[in-house]
């Protein structure tokens, strides 16, 4: 991160982290932004199916659409950026990027699922340590979880249960004994 133009700020003693802060323009940060639709979806028989998940629960997921190339400036422009855009502002975004929502986090989802998968078997190696091999795994899923538009880091979200129902598979595998949280 150094390496990057990180600046070390500060040790936060609650939660235990290194932070971390980094000046750059609002150009470079509409480059890599995503618009984020937040959603509660009820668990469908497909879901159940597949990923396993109780069918008829509420779960909440997420898709990480990238900005639209001609709303940058204007979204740059909004009063509150980066904390909250317009309503107007938002049902463009909406009624632009949110028509496939459920199908696209669905298939990304099913990505997701597989390259964990064959990630966390990668990692599985017997002539390890259980500390090693509990940090191959936490490094095989964050591998995993790069580039996955529908991963959202929040307890009991669609994406985390599936993480959590394949990461004690590879645990059981590696002979390792899964806590739950």
């Amino acid at each position: 991160m150094l390496d990057d133009g990180w600046v070390y700020d500060h040790y936060d003693q609650y939660m235990g982290y290194s932070v971390y802060r980094k000046s750059v323009s609002v150009g470079s940060v509409m480059r890599n932004s995503s618009i984020v639709f937040e959603f509660t979806k009820r668990t469908d028989k497909r879901d159940a199916d597949t990923f396993g998940f109780k069918e008829g629960r509420y779960i909440y997921g997420a898709y990480h659409y990238p900005v639209p190339q001609d709303l940058r400036e204007r979204i740059k422009s909004e009063r509150d950026f980066p904390v909250r855009i317009s309503k107007e502002l938002c049902k463009i975004l909406t009624e632009r990027l949110a028509k496939n929502l459920i199908e696209d986090e669905f298939a990304d989802l099913c990505a997701f699922l597989k390259d964990l998968k064959t990630e966390l078997q990668a990692a599985i190696n017997p002539k390890i340590s259980q500390s090693e091999q509990k940090n191959a795994f936490i490094k095989a899923l964050r591998r995993a979880e790069a580039g996955h538009p529908a991963v959202y880091n929040l307890e009991d979200s669609r994406s985390e249960i599936i993480e959590d129902n394949i990461l004690h598979q590879a645990y059981d595998q590696a002979g390792l004994e899964w806590k739950t949280k």
